[in-house]
Protein backbone atom coordinates (compact mmCIF):
# COMPACT_ATOMS: atom_id res chain seq x y z
CA UNK A 1 0.00 0.00 0.00
CA UNK A 2 3.10 2.55 0.98
CA UNK A 3 4.63 1.45 -2.56
CA UNK A 4 1.13 2.46 -4.15
CA UNK A 5 0.84 5.63 -2.35
CA UNK A 6 4.60 6.53 -3.29
CA UNK A 7 3.47 6.13 -6.90
CA UNK A 8 0.76 8.24 -6.76
CA UNK A 9 2.54 11.13 -5.02
CA UNK A 10 5.63 11.09 -7.65
CA UNK A 11 3.03 10.85 -10.51
CA UNK A 12 0.80 13.53 -9.55
CA UNK A 13 4.17 15.82 -8.68
CA UNK A 14 5.34 15.15 -12.26
CA UNK A 15 1.94 16.14 -13.47
CA UNK A 16 1.70 19.31 -11.33
CA UNK A 17 3.22 21.88 -14.06
CA UNK A 18 2.52 24.66 -11.81
CA UNK A 19 4.53 28.03 -11.38
CA UNK A 20 7.37 28.94 -8.74
CA UNK A 21 7.79 31.70 -6.76
CA UNK A 22 10.59 32.99 -8.86
CA UNK A 23 8.52 33.57 -11.68
CA UNK A 24 7.10 37.25 -11.75
CA UNK A 25 4.17 38.42 -14.62
CA UNK A 26 7.00 39.96 -17.09
CA UNK A 27 8.87 36.74 -16.97
CA UNK A 28 5.64 34.28 -17.72
CA UNK A 29 4.50 37.10 -20.37
CA UNK A 30 7.86 36.73 -22.42
CA UNK A 31 7.80 32.99 -21.90
CA UNK A 32 4.14 32.82 -23.13
CA UNK A 33 5.58 34.57 -26.45
CA UNK A 34 8.73 32.58 -26.58
CA UNK A 35 6.43 29.42 -26.54
CA UNK A 36 3.66 30.54 -29.03
CA UNK A 37 6.58 31.59 -31.79
CA UNK A 38 7.64 27.91 -31.76
CA UNK A 39 6.84 26.04 -34.97
CA UNK A 40 3.53 24.14 -35.27
CA UNK A 41 4.78 21.16 -36.65
CA UNK A 42 1.45 18.93 -37.36
CA UNK A 43 0.06 22.17 -39.44
CA UNK A 44 3.33 22.39 -41.44
CA UNK A 45 3.00 18.40 -41.86
CA UNK A 46 -0.55 18.88 -43.00
CA UNK A 47 0.22 21.01 -45.57
CA UNK A 48 3.26 19.26 -46.83
CA UNK A 49 1.14 16.40 -47.47
CA UNK A 50 -1.73 18.82 -49.42
CA UNK A 51 1.12 19.73 -51.96
CA UNK A 52 2.96 16.21 -51.69
CA UNK A 53 -0.22 13.48 -51.13
CA UNK A 54 1.63 10.21 -52.08
CA UNK A 55 4.05 11.40 -49.09
CA UNK A 56 1.33 10.66 -46.77
CA UNK A 57 1.54 7.06 -44.99
CA UNK A 58 -0.40 5.31 -42.27
CA UNK A 59 2.25 5.39 -40.29
CA UNK A 60 1.98 9.61 -40.30
CA UNK A 61 -0.90 9.00 -37.85
CA UNK A 62 0.84 6.51 -35.07
CA UNK A 63 2.56 9.59 -33.64
CA UNK A 64 2.05 12.98 -32.10
CA UNK A 65 4.55 15.53 -33.92
CA UNK A 66 3.81 18.28 -31.97
CA UNK A 67 7.41 19.94 -30.53
CA UNK A 68 7.99 18.47 -26.56
CA UNK A 69 8.48 21.17 -24.28
CA UNK A 70 10.79 20.70 -21.40
CA UNK A 71 8.81 21.08 -18.23
CA UNK A 72 11.27 23.50 -16.57
CA UNK A 73 13.14 26.50 -17.74
CA UNK A 74 17.55 26.08 -16.65
CA UNK A 75 19.90 28.80 -15.86
CA UNK A 76 20.12 32.45 -17.33
CA UNK A 77 19.77 33.38 -21.30
CA UNK A 78 23.19 34.97 -20.48
CA UNK A 79 24.75 31.95 -19.46
CA UNK A 80 24.37 30.38 -23.16
CA UNK A 81 26.25 33.16 -24.51
CA UNK A 82 29.40 31.49 -24.77
CA UNK A 83 29.32 28.70 -26.62
CA UNK A 84 31.88 29.00 -29.45
CA UNK A 85 35.03 27.18 -28.84
CA UNK A 86 38.20 26.99 -31.30
CA UNK A 87 38.61 24.76 -33.81
CA UNK A 88 41.64 22.63 -35.05
CA UNK A 89 45.20 22.91 -34.00
CA UNK A 90 48.11 22.93 -36.33
CA UNK A 91 50.89 20.25 -36.15
CA UNK A 92 53.09 23.06 -34.31
CA UNK A 93 50.36 23.87 -31.85
CA UNK A 94 49.06 27.03 -32.83
CA UNK A 95 45.09 27.42 -32.96
CA UNK A 96 44.07 28.13 -36.46
CA UNK A 97 43.20 32.02 -35.78
CA UNK A 98 39.64 33.42 -35.92
CA UNK A 99 38.26 29.38 -36.33
CA UNK A 100 35.26 28.33 -33.98
CA UNK A 101 32.21 26.70 -34.36
CA UNK A 102 29.44 26.08 -31.79
CA UNK A 103 30.01 23.77 -28.51
CA UNK A 104 26.91 21.81 -28.85
CA UNK A 105 27.93 19.88 -25.72
CA UNK A 106 28.47 22.76 -23.47
CA UNK A 107 25.04 23.66 -23.80
CA UNK A 108 23.58 20.73 -22.68
CA UNK A 109 25.85 21.05 -19.98
CA UNK A 110 24.81 23.82 -19.23
CA UNK A 111 21.39 22.78 -19.10
CA UNK A 112 22.17 19.74 -16.62
CA UNK A 113 24.22 21.96 -14.61
CA UNK A 114 22.68 24.68 -14.02
CA UNK A 115 21.40 25.61 -10.62
CA UNK A 116 18.40 28.25 -11.27
CA UNK A 117 15.21 25.98 -12.26
CA UNK A 118 11.49 26.96 -12.38
CA UNK A 119 8.97 24.82 -13.45
CA UNK A 120 7.14 26.50 -16.76
CA UNK A 121 3.44 27.23 -16.08
CA UNK A 122 0.94 24.47 -17.41
CA UNK A 123 -1.25 27.12 -18.47
CA UNK A 124 1.23 29.50 -20.41
CA UNK A 125 1.45 25.96 -23.12
CA UNK A 126 0.10 26.40 -26.55
CA UNK A 127 -2.47 23.67 -27.46
CA UNK A 128 0.67 22.84 -30.75
CA UNK A 129 3.24 22.25 -28.51
CA UNK A 130 3.14 19.07 -25.51
CA UNK A 131 5.31 18.45 -22.64
CA UNK A 132 7.73 16.16 -22.87
CA UNK A 133 8.27 13.34 -20.17
CA UNK A 134 9.96 10.20 -19.67
CA UNK A 135 7.70 8.14 -21.86
CA UNK A 136 7.06 10.80 -24.41
CA UNK A 137 7.99 10.28 -27.83
CA UNK A 138 8.89 13.41 -29.36
CA UNK A 139 9.90 13.03 -33.01
CA UNK A 140 10.18 16.51 -33.71
CA UNK A 141 12.35 16.79 -30.69
CA UNK A 142 11.96 18.53 -26.95
CA UNK A 143 12.42 22.02 -26.48
CA UNK A 144 14.39 23.44 -23.82
CA UNK A 145 14.24 26.70 -22.69
CA UNK A 146 16.63 29.05 -20.15
CA UNK A 147 15.21 31.70 -18.06
CA UNK A 148 14.55 34.75 -19.84
CA UNK A 149 16.73 37.79 -19.74
CA UNK A 150 14.76 40.93 -19.32
CA UNK A 151 16.22 44.07 -20.05
CA UNK A 152 13.18 47.04 -20.05
CA UNK A 153 11.15 46.57 -23.47
CA UNK A 154 13.66 43.68 -24.51
CA UNK A 155 14.20 40.59 -23.76
CA UNK A 156 16.45 37.52 -24.64
CA UNK A 157 15.37 33.73 -24.27
CA UNK A 158 17.76 30.84 -25.10
CA UNK A 159 15.93 27.85 -26.44
CA UNK A 160 17.59 24.41 -27.28
CA UNK A 161 15.92 21.54 -29.83
CA UNK A 162 17.15 18.30 -29.17
CA UNK A 163 15.86 15.53 -31.75
CA UNK A 164 17.99 12.84 -31.15
CA UNK A 165 21.55 12.30 -30.98
CA UNK A 166 21.91 13.30 -34.47
CA UNK A 167 19.63 16.57 -34.94
CA UNK A 168 18.40 19.22 -33.26
CA UNK A 169 19.44 23.34 -33.14
CA UNK A 170 19.79 25.91 -30.69
CA UNK A 171 19.75 30.03 -30.26
CA UNK A 172 18.21 33.11 -28.74
CA UNK A 173 15.42 34.17 -29.32
CA UNK A 174 14.99 38.05 -28.79
CA UNK A 175 11.74 39.49 -27.98
CA UNK A 176 10.48 42.92 -27.21
CA UNK A 177 7.59 44.59 -25.49
CA UNK A 178 5.37 46.62 -28.23
CA UNK A 179 2.27 48.50 -26.92
CA UNK A 180 2.44 46.40 -23.37
CA UNK A 181 2.72 42.84 -25.63
CA UNK A 182 5.60 41.11 -26.08
CA UNK A 183 6.31 39.80 -29.11
CA UNK A 184 8.73 37.13 -30.38
CA UNK A 185 11.48 38.63 -32.83
CA UNK A 186 14.59 37.22 -34.40
CA UNK A 187 15.66 33.62 -33.76
CA UNK A 188 19.76 34.04 -33.74
CA UNK A 189 20.57 30.04 -34.42
CA UNK A 190 23.37 29.19 -32.38
CA UNK A 191 23.96 25.92 -33.40
CA UNK A 192 22.39 23.12 -36.12
CA UNK A 193 22.84 19.44 -36.59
Amino acid sequence: MRFASLLLVLALAACSGGADEDLDADTIAVLTAALASQPDMPAQMEAWFEEEPDERRWTNDLFDFRLCVARELAGEASDYDRNVQAIGRLASGDSISGAGIPDIGADQERWDEAERRSQIPAEILPDHLRWDNPLAICPNGALQLSHPQIDGDRARVYIDNRCSGWCGWGGMLELRRIEGEWQAGEMQIRWVA
